[in-house]
């Protein structure tokens, strides 16, 4: 069940999202999920890192979003070297901003800059509230 939301246009939270690789590994493009409490955030806008394209889906529960590296050769930002995503949402009448552990991302796919398939196990996503 998705929880309902009346949007306070006048209340936002920002988050960021950042990558963790073993050293060595590139990644040239992911797919994630975004897991957001929907009953006190909703709407969210995505502003992708340096050098990275992504294609957002809201699921009014969740973003989905695939991104890609768009140098072909850098890979997205990891270990420190940046945010891979930072969502806007906008607040719910009545309810209280998120914390930080109200959200969780997973990577659900990922390759290297070669189109190979990264070993998902070996990569982590978190997610910061600046």
């Amino acid at each position: 069940m998705i929880q309902s939301c009346t949007v306070n246009t006048g209340t936002h939270q920002g988050v960021s999202l950042h990558l963790t690789t073993p050293a060595g590994v590139t990644v040239g493009g992911l797919t994630l999920l975004l897991d957001y409490p929907e009953g006190h955030v909703r709407m969210p806008a995505t502003t992708p890192g340096t050098n990275v394209l992504d294609t957002p889906n809201d699921l009014t529960y969740e973003l989905k979003d695939a991104l890609i590296d768009s140098t072909g050769t850098d890979g997205i930002p990891a270990n420190g070297a940046g945010p891979i995503l930072q969502v806007m949402f906008d607040g719910c009448q009545g309810q209280a901003l998120p914390v930080v552990t109200d959200y969780t991302c997973t990577i659900i796919d990922a390759a290297d800059e070669n189109g190979t398939s990264i070993d998902l196990s070996t990569l982590s996503c978190a997610v910061t509230i600046p």
